[in-house]
Parts: structure tokens; C-alpha cells; sequence
């Protein structure tokens, strides 16, 4: 069994983040990050330019965990996010490679 994933595609010179999870027990435990730190490892290797990735802007761990990691936010996605109680916005967050 696995402790978390991460989806990411590569468009030219760039990542998109399309998924991150943790599985439930290993939650605030490091293993997103260091998913992240992986796919940063890999982008350096291979030229990649920018990371870009969505969150919601609810999410604040994860906001403060790519914060961190040195993503910033560069856009606003209105309800883009559709919840029980409603809808979410999300912010599209980039880090620069290099």
C-alpha cells in the first residue's frame, strides 16, 4: 500500500500538478512534501522551467506546505470548486525552476 500519490503532466518546459494526496494515517507526516520535493528533483534534471498546480483556496495546509516549497500564487480561479456547502475558489500557484 502506498502512503500518497502525485499526478503531474508535462506541457513543453513546464509541470502541472493535476493530483496530490496522502493517504488519511500519514497525513501532515511529510509525504506530500516530500512527493513534492521529488517532482521538483525531476523538473531540475530535466529542464523544466515553471511548476504550476491549483488548490483550493480553503486548503490553507496545503497553501502554507507549497508556500514553503516556494510556490506563490499568480491567478484566482472563482468557484471553481464545487463543495456540499457550495462552491470554492482556487488559486493557481506556480514555482520557478532554476
Amino acid at each position: 500500500p502506498s502512503s500518497g500519490y502525485l499526478i503531474a503532466r508535462k506541457i513543453f518546459n513546464e509541470y502541472e500538478i493535476i493530483a496530490l494526496s496522502t493517504d488519511l494515517q500519514f497525513l501532515r507526516k511529510g509525504v506530500a512534501s516530500e512527493l513534492l520535493y521529488r517532482l521538483i528533483k525531476k523538473a531540475k534534471n530535466h529542464s523544466i522551467k515553471k511548476i504550476f498546480l491549483e488548490v483550493s483556496s480553503k486548503n490553507l495546509v496545503a497553501i502554507n506546505m507549497y508556500n514553503k516549497l516556494g510556490f506563490y500564487q499568480v491567478g484566482l480561479r472563482k468557484k471553481y470548486y464545487r463543495t456540499l456547502n457550495g462552491f470554492e475558489d482556487a488559486l493557481i500557484m506556480i514555482k520557478e525552476i532554476g
